[in-house]
């Protein structure tokens, strides 16, 4: 289909994209991990053939929703794509499934901030649509340039760092080896909150060795201990996503995961990340509000991340 100098289709060839960089989550490579059907959507200017939209679907008994591995999907729109090409696109996205047996899409964003311009004319777009808001989720997400990560500690997170380097407490980036080290680790943790990691370890594993460089490994020690330990991923050039981390219980009382939050600051300053992403804060009752009010005093902020659904007639 081609519509004022855009083409769309499910194929865009080797074509460089224009006006927003794909994430870790929207790559070829992490869609081949999928165990489902993939469908995939393009927009394509013609004149200077780059890629200015794109969106893919796991597709399962009539329903087409953002991939299971994954944290979210949904759209990807060039920030100076005109919204009526954007609407339409929607709509062709919606025909070709319907033409596939699919009745329902769900679509699962990133947090706002990632792509807060795009999303400003995303949503309204949807809703127009007849899309429905069925999750709202709440992300924090700690500035990294030009931060100074204690000075956004809250007072008492800020003395729980104190203590951690007064107790001797280490934190390191640790090498790709030590990736079954560290979810060991980490799996253990949560069975001591009963809780329970969404991947198994080969999961994770077939993640490392597809993004080897984009898979880092962070730990805090105490002698030779391990304490608290993170698996991050970058999700693309500013990203840097605190994917899974913990402590053990014996050290709740110096609460050693400041202490990892602040290598991993540091970290991505370093390496020019703008933003330190952990995660929302959801319970099957909907807010887990401590665990969003320790993140906010680590000097997060808040970003909405919602998912929308729609019945297809």
């Amino acid at each position: 289909m081609r519509l004022n100098g855009y083409r769309f289709g499910t194929e865009c060839g080797d074509v460089p994209v224009k006006g927003y960089e794909p994430s870790l989550f929207h790559l070829p490579e992490h869609l081949r991990l999928q165990t489902n059907q993939i469908c995939s959507f393009f927009v394509v200017h013609e004149s200077s053939k780059k890629r200015c939209a794109e969106v893919h679907f796991q597709l399962e008994n009539g329903l087409a929703k953002s991939h299971r591995y994954a944290p979210f999907g949904s759209f990807l729109i060039s920030t100076d794509l005109p919204a009526a090409i954007t609407d339409r696109f929607i709509e062709y996205c919606e025909a070709s499934l319907y033409q596939q047996g699919v009745h329902q899409i769900q679509l699962v964003h990133a947090p706002g901030i990632y792509y807060e311009s795009a999303y400003a004319v995303l949503h309204p777009l949807l809703l127009h649509r007849g899309y429905v808001l069925t999750t709202a989720e709440i992300s924090a997400l700690v500035p990294v340039q030009h931060h100074d990560f204690q000075q956004g500690l809250h007072n008492w997170e800020r003395r729980k760092l104190r203590q951690a380097k007064q107790a001797g407490l280490l934190a390191v980036k640790l090498p790709p080896e030590e990736l079954k080290t560290v979810y060991d680790f980490l799996t253990l943790c949560r069975e001591q909150k009963n809780y329970r990691l969404s991947l198994a370890f080969e999961e994770v594993q077939q993640l490392a060795q597809t993004f080897s460089d984009r898979l880092h490994l962070f730990a805090v020690y105490h002698t030779n201990r391990m304490a608290a330990a993170a698996l991050c991923l970058s999700i693309n050039r500013n990203v840097l996503y605190a994917f899974y981390y913990d402590h053990h219980a014996e050290f709740d009382g110096v609460s050693p995961v400041v202490l990892l939050m602040e290598h991993i600051h540091q970290w991505c300053a370093k390496n020019d990340f703008r933003i330190l992403d952990l995660g929302t804060s959801s319970a099957k009752t909907g807010v887990n509000y401590p665990l969003l009010a320790f993140k906010l005093h680590l000097g997060a902020v808040p970003s909405p991340k919602y998912t929308f659904q729609k019945k297809l007639a």
